[in-house]
């Protein structure tokens, strides 16, 4: 609703995503927006015209892509020349403890295998503001910056951290459902 405001009453939004429970949940919020669509489309496929947007913003979804290269070319293809993208990813595991520590002690009960997940499509797989520079430059894009943004998550108890994680790691969440109750 802020983009759409931004844009003004003239300027029109399209927000995306390739879940469709994400996707059900854009829409209920945009409702009552009327410069706003909503679309299912997954970012490495984006079926739509070149050259036809003049901001792409893809918050907290990049580093779950797991051919990030094919999503940053696709967005450089329907951005104008003159357009600008930005783009949110999560920093890695030891500055994300809310969502470390449901998954560590998962894997102290043996529930799940492995380490964090850092490798491609994984949330702490853009981790790296040199590799997540690198790459967006590699996708074309010209006078990149990085900005390193702290931030604190609140949750209002213990159940409702551990529903956050099992919502946004679904392999950890049907671990954790399959897992018995002690």
């Amino acid at each position: 609703a802020r983009l759409a405001e931004s844009v003004g009453p003239n300027g029109l939004v399209l927000a995306t995503d390739a879940a469709s429970g994400m996707v059900d949940l854009l829409e209920k919020r945009l409702a009552s927006v009327p410069n706003a669509t909503v679309a299912e489309l997954a970012a490495e496929h984006l079926d739509l015209p070149t050259d036809s947007f003049d901001v792409v913003v893809f918050r907290m979804g990049l580093m779950l892509v797991a051919e990030p290269e094919r999503a940053l070319d696709d967005i450089r293809r329907v951005l104008r020349q003159d357009g600008t993208f930005t783009t949110a990813v999560w920093g890695g595991p030891h500055e994300n403890p809310w969502m470390t520590a449901v998954g560590m002690a998962a894997m102290m009960h043996g529930l799940v295998q492995g380490g964090p997940p850092i490798g491609p499509g994984g949330p702490f797989s853009l981790a790296d503001p040199a590799d997540l520079e690198r790459r967006v430059r590699d996708a074309g894009f010209a006078d990149v910056t990085v900005h390193r943004i702290e931030s604190t998550r609140l949750f209002a108890n213990s159940a409702a951290h551990v529903d956050m994680v099992q919502a946004l790691s679904p392999q950890l969440g049907e671990a954790l459902d399959a897992a018995a109750p002690d």
